[in-house]
């Protein structure tokens, strides 16, 4: 509290003498310092008034019956940090004072010449402001250099995890185009083109997913009316080179007589990720029916999006992490592990939430719920 805010500085005087105390209010009137102030002279007083009055300046004469200003100046930093602490008084020598300065006390005043009182309590509470904004900007700056170092770790990581990514498949191609230009048989040859085929559809699908991922981040969140039908028709085709026999039976249940208003691109993608990861790790066995089931429910305030399979599940273990970018619980699988992050970070940005159960060998579901933006 300043005078510059035109409100009164809350002073505590630890002072056994009434002649003092009118002393020093009349050389701070004559000032025309704002303040009101609260005497004490016993150590209990002055805690209880430390606590009570919780003042902006302790002005501290030096003996006090049973008490003295050093132990004074120990109470007020310990129990108010900043407050400026001046030493007003007759008695004490210059060493003492000195020592007191050295100790934490703002300045010291003698009783015979108070004239740069006012002066000593402006630049007391000034110097103790600034002090502090000086501290609240070093923990300022220390808090953004942590976040950072953390967000450099983070980048590191994620250009590493990019970069292997990436590699994976470009390795493949360029490991089959050298195979290629030693291989003149035609059947051969088709058949390094179709690996290479491959390879080149897997890397163009991570670059996508991170396309999306860079789009959810920096995009603002559209607002349109769902088309629930039209839109699972457009994730299934996009998803069919995953799916080329059509061996995986798709069942579609909407109950979406309630209109939802939502981001129908984000909505897309999410179950593209999610929907893609039930082709990919859908169980292989000769006689295994692969069946993925998609279930809307919209209401006023929702809409529940369940996906489910009977895929080969994931290990208890791995769910906790199954969210993480860059998570591949099976290394054989052709995904990049960028699927579930995505959604995930999607569902975010949309203000929901989605939840993953799996029991291995059984299948996994997905069940994401998004807030209705009808209004």
């Amino acid at each position: 509290m300043t005078e510059s805010a035109n409100k009164p500085i809350k002073i505590l005087m630890l002072e056994d003498s009434a002649d003092d105390v009118m002393i020093i209010e009349r050389v701070l009137r004559k000032a025309k310092v704002p303040f009101v102030r609260q005497q004490v002279e016993k150590r209990d007083e002055y805690r209880d008034a430390i606590m009570a009055f919780k003042p902006d300046v302790v002005l501290s004469d030096h003996a006090l019956p049973g008490f003295n200003s050093r132990e004074a100046l120990r109470i007020c930093r310990m129990e108010l940090g900043d407050t400026p602490f001046i030493l007003v008084s007759g008695t004490a020598s210059d060493e003492f004072a000195a020592a007191c300065i050295r100790e934490g006390a703002d300045d010291y005043i003698s009783k015979s010449d108070l004239t740069n009182l006012p002066a000593s309590i402006r630049t007391a509470l000034k110097k103790r402001k600034l002090e502090k904004l000086r501290r609240e900007s070093l923990k300022s700056i220390q808090k953004d250099f942590r976040k950072l170092e953390i967000l450099n770790r983070e980048l590191d990581r994620y250009v590493y995890s990019v970069s292997h990514t990436l590699r994976g498949p470009l390795t493949t191609v360029k490991g089959l185009l050298n195979l290629a230009e030693q291989t003149h048989d035609l059947a051969s040859l088709r058949s390094l083109h179709t690996m290479m085929q491959t390879s080149i559809t897997r890397l163009d699908n991570i670059l996508v997913r991170l396309l999306d991922q860079a789009r959810n981040a920096h995009t603002e969140v559209e607002r349109k009316k769902i088309d629930w039908t039209n839109l699972i028709d457009e994730v299934l085709h996009d998803l069919a080179y995953l799916d080329p026999e059509d061996k995986v039976n798709k069942f579609i249940h909407l109950e979406t007589e309630t209109e939802f208003w939502s981001d129908a691109s984000r909505i897309e993608s999410i179950l593209t990720h999610i929907v893609g990861n039930t082709f990919v790790h859908r169980s292989t066995g000769k006689h295994h029916e692969s069946i993925t089931s998609i279930d809307v429910f919209t209401s006023p305030e929702s809409a529940v999006i369940v996906v489910k399979d009977n895929g080969k599940g994931i290990p208890p273990e791995y769910i906790p992490s199954v969210f993480d970018m860059f998570f591949k619980g099976d290394s054989s699988s052709p995904g990049a592990g960028l699927g579930l992050s995505l959604a995930k970070e999607i569902v975010t940005k949309l203000n929901g939430t989605i939840d993953i159960t799996s029991r291995q060998n059984m299948g996994t579901t997905v069940r994401i719920e998004l807030p209705n933006k009808s209004v």
